[in-house]
């Protein structure tokens, strides 16, 4: 089997209820660029009109928001039908951010169990809003039993 060159990729839409995202969702999405937590393989913002949607490419709205610069490694990877498909969902001056991203902490995980015959089974993200809501259910319960 030929080695992976890129690890997991995930895809992020995060949405807003207005035309351009607030710049601390900008500016976090460029610190995890710059600290390299994962790589931004591709990042694409829409915005919904009356008459469709509007693709902004990252090198269009850089300026605006100080964003650094960034050589993506894979400009294109989210299709016209992907951005179709989430301009779809959102409403009349809304925008939404599209991130492509590796979770480059698999990157050799991923080529030694390749490298091993391993299969993925499975693979699920649960969201931190559910993560956190059950862990503080959980310490709640375990207060109240005089854990």
């Amino acid at each position: 089997m030929e080695t992976p060159t890129y690890g997991p990729v995930e895809l992020l839409v995060i949405g807003f209820d207005a035309d351009e995202p607030p710049e601390g969702v900008v500016a976090a999405v460029a610190e995890l660029a710059l600290e390299q937590t994962v790589m931004i393989l591709d990042l694409v913002l829409v915005r919904r009109t009356e008459d469709g949607y509007t693709i902004v490419e990252i090198h269009e709205f850089a300026d605006q928001y100080d964003f650094p610069e960034l050589e993506l490694q894979a400009t294109g990877l989210t299709a016209e039908e992907d951005v179709q498909d989430v301009a779809n969902r959102m409403a009349v001056g809304s925008s939404a951010l599209i991130i492509e991203v590796e979770l480059t902490w698999a990157r050799n995980f991923v080529r030694v169990a390749n490298e091993a015959g391993a299969e993925l089974l499975f693979s699920a993200r649960i969201p931190a809003e559910v993560v956190n809501e059950i862990v503080a259910a959980e310490a709640a319960l375990s207060e109240g039993e005089g854990k």
